[in-house]
């Protein structure tokens, strides 16, 4: 194995435990697939497909962007009359400050320049979920 292929891999190795914050920062045993959360393009294969879950009550959607490319939400499949927006670094572990909306129907949300993989977060702002990181 080439030198550069064991540090990618070690890096990947070393942002799983980020991975794992954010998905226990939920209630874990209650999410759900949801692909029709997302209203824009999906995406094909695993390079650009966008991968949406959800609570199964609709108290918080975590949607999963490989690229860096705006997509479009149907925030009335979840909770709420005020929905937390923020965005996940799985990359890093941290979470960018976030906004607040009474939006209803689609939204589109632009992810954060930097990089590609971001997670964005969608909480029913009344159950005051912590951030993950």
């Amino acid at each position: 194995m080439i030198g550069w292929q064991k540090a990618a891999k070690a890096e990947a190795a070393g942002q799983m435990q980020y991975l794992k914050k954010l998905m226990l920062s939920r209630p874990y045993f209650d999410r759900v697939m949801d692909q029709s959360l997302v209203v824009s393009d999906r995406g094909l294969d695993y390079t650009n497909q966008i991968v949406a879950t959800r609570h199964e009550k609709g108290l918080y959607a975590f949607v999963y962007l490989p690229q860096n490319e705006v997509v479009t939400i149907d925030l009335s499949r979840l909770s709420g009359s005020t929905k937390a927006i923020s965005w996940y670094n799985p990359r890093t572990g941290k979470t960018l400050s976030g906004f607040s909306t009474t939006s209803t129907g689609a939204m589109a949300f632009t992810p954060p320049h930097e990089g590609q993989d971001w997670v964005l977060i969608i909480d029913d702002a009344s159950q005051n979920f912590a951030r993950p990181d």
